[in-house]
């Protein structure tokens, strides 16, 4: 059995079987507890952990998101920390998406029709890819070249974010 992997937000350990566990105890600063939950979601469900948030891809390939807030990183266009999962709205509203990757304070994801890629987060040192240093508190669509590009791949990580381009396979970065 895998050991959980602990973020400050989420503890998330495999059971035995097809189903992963998400125990979440939220923590207010002072490290009192102010709500837990328990959920079970499949064992393929994407699951993207930033810095003291969480992200899923739903069963119904939507992306919800909880934990901290404070820039933008939930998705829900506010920038505050929520105990219960929210749906990212923005330009993936209502959108189908099938990956989702976090890094530092950010989260990117591909939808599921176009292969489209969209971050939102903290956006310092341009890791969102929309050409700004500006925090997003609702997904974005990525900026040129990679706008209206289908993706095969896409990774978020301490301070940027890189994607593969389905037509040809080239690998493209953003950030620091």
């Amino acid at each position: 059995e895998a050991q959980p992997t602990v973020d400050g937000v989420c503890s998330v350990g495999i059971q035995s079987g097809s189903t992963v566990i998400c125990n979440c105890t939220c923590l207010s600063d002072t490290g009192v507890e102010i709500s837990a939950c328990n959920t079970s979601i499949a064992q393929d469900t994407p699951i993207a952990l930033a810095l003291f948030s969480t992200c899923i891809v739903t069963p119904t390939n939507r992306v919800n998101c909880f934990g901290r807030g404070t820039v933008g990183q939930i998705g829900n266009a506010a920038s505050a920390s929520v105990n219960t999962p929210q749906t990212v709205v923005g330009v993936l509203s209502g959108v189908d998406v099938y990956a989702i990757t976090g890094g530092s304070g950010h989260y990117c994801a591909l939808i599921t029709s176009s292969k489209f890629g969209a971050c939102w987060g903290f956006g310092g040192d341009g890791r969102i890819g929309d050409n700004a240093l500006s925090n997003r508190n609702a997904p974005v669509s990525l900026a040129a070249p990679l706008s209206s590009v289908a993706l095969t791949k896409i990774s978020a990580g301490d301070q940027h974010s890189c994607a593969i381009r389905a037509s040809d396979g080239v690998g493209f970065c953003w950030g620091s």
